[in-house]
């Protein structure tokens, strides 16, 4: 069930209680009129203000890993506060934000489309609430819709489908912006999914092998609005089918005029603005091959042109094809261009003494467009050619580049532009024509050389000067600025680049008289002079007088410097002061003004550009021209000391004037003006007299501290170049309080035990403060203070309603009671018992219900109701498999809200099977536990019982017997364990009981002619035995009794025997017996030779298996002989009278060794 807020038309709220008339409105009117006060609650912290819910999927599962923003009301708009992320239930808290007015923003996740509180798709369509200072906002719920979904063929315009298109998605906002790109199937289809409403357009590009060229859908414009089509909320758009073209074809070849194919000429395709290719500009180009051939292929339909232009050092003219139309798919070829030769026009540039002028600019301009075509540099010799000149009227313009040569520092040029046919004139050029393919040569330039003048400048003495140097022409007595002044640090000048004509000069250097050519002080004495065409007039020297001069220094009142200070000289005259100069001084304060004539002069000083502003005044501390004090000035003279003291300005600021109403909750807007209106204002509201901490805007809103005041500002004007100046308003009336505006309060949630409801005051004055009461059929319910309040049991069959007190200073308290709520309807979470596992049987435990409750049950698995499963019970089948099983009760009865509560989830059906055991139950037979089919993933563990007693350490999937299990039935416990389902155990039927059986021995020696027995160990009693001999692992014929007896047939073999155990009513069991070492051949063993004193014995071994190693030993009378270990013995005295015989021992790897006696000899004689 959904739980968002603040009214009926909030999508998710529950109820918004409906008025019981006449209950209601004594109850209400009991309330508001009650001088009874509950008792003082205990005082709690403030809880953290916050926002919390749940945001699910359209199917109504929890969608985790969502963002979830709080937005703040900043009209027209919303601004992000804070953002919470959903967990893996789907909820989400964000806690912390100051009270306000505020929306909420989901945003898309797990294949869900976003959306704003209250369901809206659209910032500006966003509901809003308020949050106030510890409110805690529970319910704010969001249910997210996969979206709207867009889908279409893509085909060509037969209709014929075409597969594996990459079809694109853009969006519009204020513009358009691609979205998503998905990949046609073999079937032409496609489709997107997840969308938000809104206006679309599809493209669909096809594979490159197709021909086909990619096309909007309907309009093959982008900016068209055919293309646009509208998008609402959750729609599924089918039909945007886009038929692809074929693309068109155009082919031809270019050659000259002879028909001669021209390599490497460029042809560029123009296509109109309304065409649009998967390029990055409209024109693209192409050049011919070997043969003169080019082509363009894949085009759309639409109106084409062709340029064409020669290779880059080929001499043809260009030529092009306009309105070349193209249909769809239609192939033009054909489109050949014959280029004509272009002509040529060349000659060679000249300058001053005939020298030719390397890197001369030519350019030729039309004589019909009057513009430039095109143009060429001279080489090294002055040549140049203009090549590709189509034939028509002509003129050329020669220009000559900077450098130095001479013209001087500054790089100008030598020689002047000029135009064909010597001309510097452009209104005397000659214009030539150019035939067809002509070569036009010896058009050649002699450019007119620059004059330039150059001189001295020095003092009486001769020293050098730096000095200002300026060039006037002189033209029907009018002087006429020519160069701008060239100075020269050493006293030396130049002026370039001049015309012929007639010239005067000034000369001008600090402290020194300025001066005319020809030693004249005005410009009407000046003298004059003539410079021919290209003269380099030399010897234009000046002798300067030293002037008189005023030197002083400017400070403030407090004696440091005026850096900057604008020192204005003014020459007084008959006809008052002239100003003749201005300097700034220096970072002393200090000025120099030199070079000034015999005469009366005054000073004013000012402030800087820059920095502080001082009250400006004149010389001597007059505050004009008229009343400012002489200094007499004598040429060659320094008049010191002309010092001033300057004051500070200040900022004048008006008295402010106060607008708006002396009430609670009122602006109030501070006027004023100031001079300069560069100084910045501060503001200092008071309350009586007294500072109103941070009211320092031009306006001031009035809050409740303020009622009952007077309100004054006092404004303060700032400028880093004048003093502080403030003023004060005149005092307001006195702050009159306000209204709290205020509506009955309303309560939202479910009136069922558990719920939770929550009061609202909604429209009240911003800022206003609430408490809260609440009442169950009128009486206070004791601690429910707060906004929210959890219905308990005790409430059962009761009728809930809130009293809301607001406050806020300056506003006089306003108490209001809501609505009563239907009566509280007890309803219990139900329960489910029972192991979810297929084939189980779960049970709904309801709990207690309002008496008379009619229950139904609805069983779901994984979120989705289960068809037909509305009995209390529910017989688990595979569909429920992997599933989280839960109920939903809902319980009715008239008179109450219908309500419905559904179980925490199961932990998800399992599949199990009940496990078997696997061999046989025989000592030293592993049994293995086979669980048989569960759930996939599934982890087990094992535990085996003997006669119903856990096997100390049996805990793998195999066991097998020992002898302490013999006789014992055997039987296995599984149990299946994994995340998210429970764990099982299920235990396999009993084995019969654990047969008895051992390992067989064989005893005897390993050797041809000894006999072997096998000893079969212990096994049950009553068991019966067979046997069978092996040599080598193959049965020995007849050799089936518990003996064998070996011969030369088993030599070098290894013998091993199998006894079966037989009983009634067990397994039969074969065992063997481990190998024994391979049978060794050992010979009869002899002494050759004569038992006599000085006579040799020897040791004949007999016949053994190859490779035996021997050792021996000699006995007489049976005791050995010490050292007589070879295979010779030598006979002795010390022998006499006894027997002597010989042990032969053989020793071979994987054989048993043997050892042989030979007989006793004869007893030895002397």
């Amino acid at each position: 069930m959904e739980n968002r807020l603040f009214g009926t038309d909030a999508p998710g709220i529950s109820v918004r209680f409906l008025l019981r008339a006449a209950l209601t409105a004594v109850v209400a009117v009991a309330l508001a009129v009650s001088t009874v006060q509950p008792a003082a609650a205990e005082v709690l912290a403030a809880p953290a203000t916050s926002v919390s819910g749940t945001v699910t999927g359209a199917e109504g599962q929890p969608l985790s890993g969502g963002l979830v923003y709080l937005m703040k009301e900043t009209a027209p708009s919303w601004s992000y506060t804070a953002y919470a992320e959903t967990d893996a239930n789907g909820a989400y808290r964000i806690e912390g934000a100051a009270a306000g007015t505020y929306t909420l923003r989901f945003f898309p996740v797990n294949g869900h489309v976003g959306e704003w509180w209250n369901n809206e798709a659209a910032d500006w369509a966003a509901k809003s609430f308020e949050l106030t200072a510890g409110a805690q906002l529970v319910g704010m719920d969001a249910q997210l819709s996969t979206g709207a979904s867009i889908s279409g063929t893509v085909t060509d315009t037969a209709g014929v489908v075409v597969p594996h298109a990459t079809v694109h998605l853009y969006g519009m906002s204020s513009t358009w912006r691609w979205l998503k790109t998905v990949v046609a199937d073999d079937a032409g289809a496609y489709s997107f999914g997840v969308i938000d409403p809104g206006t679309y357009a599809v493209k669909a590009t096809p594979l490159p092998e197709t021909r086909l060229v990619d096309q909007w859908w309907i309009d093959p414009t982008q900016s068209s609005t055919k293309t646009r089509f509208q998008v609402s909320r959750d729609q599924t758009v089918t039909g945007i089918d886009v038929q692809l073209p074929y693309g068109a074809q155009i082919r031809g070849t270019v050659t000259d005029q002879s028909g001669e194919p021209l390599r490497d000429a460029i042809v560029a395709l123009s296509a109109p603005a309304n065409i649009e290719y998967p390029k990055t500009a409209p024109t693209f180009s192409t050049r011919t091959d070997s043969e003169g051939g080019y082509s363009f292929d894949l085009l759309k339909a639409g109106e084409y042109a062709l340029d064409v232009h020669a290779a880059e050092g080929a001499n043809f003219l260009s030529t092009s094809s306009r309105g070349l139309i193209v249909g769809a798919g239609e192939m033009i070829a054909g489109k050949d261009f014959a280029l004509q030769a272009g002509g040529v026009v060349s000659g060679t540039v000249t300058g001053r003494g005939g020298l030719p002028v390397a890197g001369a600019r030519v350019r030729l301009s039309s004589k019909d467009s009057g513009g430039f075509i095109g143009e060429a540099f001279a080489d090294e010799n002055g040549v140049y050619r203009i090549e590709k000149v189509v034939a028509g009227s002509y003129s050329l313009y020669f220009s000559e580049p900077a450098s130095g040569g001479m013209g001087g520092p500054g790089g100008n040029p030598d020689h002047f532009d000029q135009q064909w046919r010597d001309s510097p004139n452009s209104s005397a050029s000659k214009y030539f024509d150019v035939a067809p393919g002509q070569h036009l040569s010896g058009m050649d330039a002699a450019l007119i050389p620059k004059a330039a003048i150059s001189g001295t400048v020095t003092d009486a003495d001769g020293n050098l000067l730096s000095a200002d140097v300026s060039l006037y022409s002189v033209k029907d007595g009018q002087l006429t600025p020519v160069i701008h002044p060239v100075r020269r640090i050493d006293g030396q000048y130049r002026i370039n680049g001049l015309s012929a004509g007639t010239y005067t000069l000034k000369f001008a250097a600090a402290n020194y008289l300025a001066q005319w050519w020809g030693n004249a002080r005005e410009k009407s004495h000046a003298q004059t002079f003539e410079v021919g065409a290209g003269q380099i007039l030399t010897g234009a020297d000046a002798v300067l007088e030293l002037g008189g001069s005023i030197t002083g220094t400017v400070t403030q009142k407090d004696g440091t410097p005026v850096r900057s200070g604008f020192i204005s000289v003014y020459k007084v005259g008959d006809d008052g002061p002239e100003l003749f100069t201005n300097q700034l001084t220096d970072m002393d304060g200090r000025y120099l003004i030199g070079g000034l004539a015999d005469g009366d002069y005054t000073i004013r000083f000012s402030s800087p550009f820059s920095g502080a502003t001082f009250v400006k005044e004149w010389w001597k501390d007059s505050q004009d021209a008229e009343h400012s004090s002489i200094i007499r000035v004598v040429e060659g003279e320094a008049s010191v000391g002309i010092d001033a003291s300057l004051a500070l300005d200040s900022v004048r600021v008006s008295v402010p004037v106060v607008s708006g109403t002396a009430a609670m909750g009122a602006k109030l807007t501070a006027s004023v003006s100031r001079t300069p209106t560069s100084a910045a204002l501060a503001y200092e509201w008071r309350a009586d007299g007294v500072v109103i901490e941070g009211a320092t805007d031009k306006f001031l809103t009035l809050q409740a501290e303020e009622v009952g005041k007077k309100i004054t500002v006092r404004v303060t004007g700032s400028d880093p170049r004048y003093l502080t100046g403030a003023a004060v308003s005149e005092a307001t009336p006195v702050v009159a309080a306000a209204k709290l505006r205020a509506e009955t309060p309303w309560m939202s949630g479910s009136p069922t035990t558990g719920g939770t409801l929550t009061a609202h005051a909604d429209y009240w004055t911003s800022g206003t403060t609430f408490t809260y009461e609440w009442f169950a059929n009128g009486v206070v319910i004791a601690g429910a203070t707060s906004a929210s309040m959890v219905v308990k049991s005790t409430h059962a069959g009761k009728m809930i309603s809130v009293r809301v007190t607001g406050s806020k200073p300056g506003y006089s308290s306003v108490r209001l009671a809501s609505p009563l709520s239907s009566a509280v309807y007890l309803a219990r979470t139900p329960t489910v018992t029972g192991t979810p596992i297929l084939g189980s049987t779960l049970t709904a435990n309801s709990g207690t219900w309002t008496a008379g409750s009619a229950l139904k049950y609805q069983w779901y698995a994984a979120g989705s109701a289960i068809k037909g499963a509305t009995s209390s019970k529910l017989k688990l089948t595979s569909a429920h498999a992997g599933k989280e099983i839960t109920v939903r009760v809902t319980g009715s009865l008239t008179g109450y809200l219908t309500t419905a509560r559904t179980s925490a989830p199961t932990a998800k059906t399992a599949t199990v099977a009940t496990p078997t055991i696997s061999g046989a139950a025989a000592t030293g037979v592993p049994l293995t536990a086979k669980p048989g089919k569960w759930t996939t993933h599934t982890s087990f563990t094992y535990r085996w019982y003997a006669n119903g007693e856990a096997i100390a350490g049996a805990t793998a999937s195999t066991f097998t017997p020992t002898s302490a299990q013999a006789g014992k039935s055997i039987k296995v416990k599984v149990t299946g364990s994994q995340s998210g389902y429970p764990t099982v155990a299920k235990v396999s039927s009993s084995t019969k009981l654990v047969y008895r059986a051992a390992t067989p021995k064989i005893s005897g020696t390993a050797v041809v002619g000894s006999t072997m027995t096998v000893v079969p160990g212990k096994w049950t009693t009553g068991t019966h035995y067979s046997y069978q001999w092996y040599a080598n692992g193959s049965p020995l014929k007849n050799a089936t009794s518990s003996t064998l007896k070996l011969t030369r047939a088993h030599a070098d073999k290894q013998i091993t025997v199998r006894v079966i155990g037989g009983l009634r009513g067990y397994p039969t069991l074969p065992r063997v017996s481990s190998a024994t070492l391979k049978v060794m051949t050992a010979g009869s063993v002899s002494v050759a030779g004569k038992a006599a004193v000085g006579s040799t014995l020897t040791a004949d071994r007999g016949t053994w298996a190859k490779g035996t190693v021997f050792t021996y030993q000699w006995y007489a009378n049976g005791v050995a002989v010490s050292g007589a270990k070879s295979r010779e013995f030598t006979v002795t005295k010390s022998h006499v009278g006894k027997q002597l015989a010989v042990r032969v021992t053989g020793k071979l790897p994987g054989y048993s060794t043997i050892a042989k006696y030979s007989a006793k000899t004869k007893s030895v004689t002397k």
